[in-house]
C-alpha cells in the first residue's frame, strides 16, 4: 500500500502559464484548420475551384477568396465573407498571442521575484518563511530538501 504512494508536485506558475499557452495556440489552430475545411467545403458544393495548388491558404489564394462571387448569393453567405472572417481571426489569434505572451513573461518575473526574495531570507528563517508562504507547516519531503 505505502509503495503506492506517489509524489505529487505542484506546476509553478510560470509552467501553468506556459501550458495555458500551449493550449490556447493549440484551440487556435484547430479552429483555423475547421475554419478552413467549411470554406473548402463550401466552394466545393458550389464548384468554385481554385487551380493554383501551390499557394494554397497563401496571399494568393486569400485575394482569389476575397474577389470570388456566387452566381446566386446563399444563406450561409459569400466566400468572400469567409476570407475576411478568416483574416479577422487571425488578427484575433495574434492579439490573443501576445496577451498570452505578455501574461507568461509577467509569470517569469513574479515567479523571479519571489525567488529573490526568498534567497534573502536569512538561512535559519528560510523554514519559517517557507511556510508562511505556502500557508501551513512545511511537509517532511520538503524539510528533506
Amino acid at each position: 500500500m505505502i509503495n503506492a504512494l506517489h509524489a505529487v508536485r505542484v506546476p509553478t506558475p510560470e509552467q501553468e502559464a506556459l501550458r495555458d499557452l500551449v493550449r490556447a495556440r493549440d484551440d487556435v489552430r484547430v479552429d483555423l484548420m475547421r475554419a478552413r475545411q467549411r470554406l473548402s467545403k463550401l466552394l466545393l458544393r458550389h464548384d468554385v475551384r481554385y487551380d493554383d495548388t501551390t499557394s494554397r491558404w497563401g496571399e494568393r489564394h486569400r485575394a482569389w477568396l476575397a474577389s470570388t462571387r456566387f452566381a446566386t448569393r446563399e444563406p450561409t453567405g459569400e466566400p468572400g465573407a469567409t476570407a475576411r472572417a478568416l483574416a479577422q481571426g487571425g488578427q484575433a489569434r495574434a492579439r490573443a498571442l501576445r496577451a498570452f505572451e505578455a501574461t507568461l513573461a509577467l509569470a517569469c518575473y513574479e515567479g523571479e521575484r519571489a525567488r529573490r526574495q526568498f534567497d534573502a531570507v536569512e538561512p535559519e528563517n528560510r523554514l519559517v518563511a517557507r511556510s508562511l508562504e505556502t500557508g501551513g507547516p512545511p511537509r517532511f519531503d520538503e524539510r528533506v530538501t
